[in-house]
């Protein structure tokens, strides 16, 4: 008898912008369906938004939400994640932190996990900044269609 592990629920934040930000996102996306142990479930709608936080001078985003339900810890979930961004071109994350990218990959919810690390914030710190107000209301209603968390 095999124990099989647990699936968790995840919201992802993906933005780009710098290069082919479409391709960048569709490339991301197709990556993360190849992840072992990943499927994703749900994707948000592409929406194009202003830069946030202390860089204003810089291009506007691509930004899009996706669900997936995975077998993989929260941790090596965050490893796939930086593989991913690194593949993408994204290289220094706090070189980069605020500023112009490739690719950036954002763990929004896991489950219904609380955790504070320096590397890893859940629920993740940005869920009140405005560009993500269109996303939250699509979250809220898969929440609310009985998504579990």
């Amino acid at each position: 008898m095999s124990i099989l592990p647990p699936i968790h629920n995840a919201f992802l934040g993906l933005g780009a912008n710098l290069g082919d930000r479409l391709d960048s996102l569709q490339g991301a996306l197709v990556t993360i369906s190849n992840w072992p142990r990943c499927t994703v479930v749900w994707e948000s709608a592409v929406l194009e938004t202003p830069p946030w936080g202390p860089v204003k001078e810089q291009p506007y985003y691509l930004n899009q939400v996706i669900q997936i339900r995975t077998a993989q810890p929260v941790l090596a979930l965050l490893d796939l994640i930086r593989e991913t961004e690194w593949q993408a071109g994204r290289r220094d994350k706090e070189e980069e932190e605020k500023g112009a990218r490739t690719l950036d990959i954002d763990i929004l919810l896991f489950d219904d996990l609380v955790h504070c690390m320096p590397h890893l914030t859940l629920p993740h710190p940005s869920l009140d900044r405005p560009y993500l107000a269109p996303f939250l209301e699509e979250v809220k209603a898969r929440v609310d269609e009985g998504v579990k968390f």
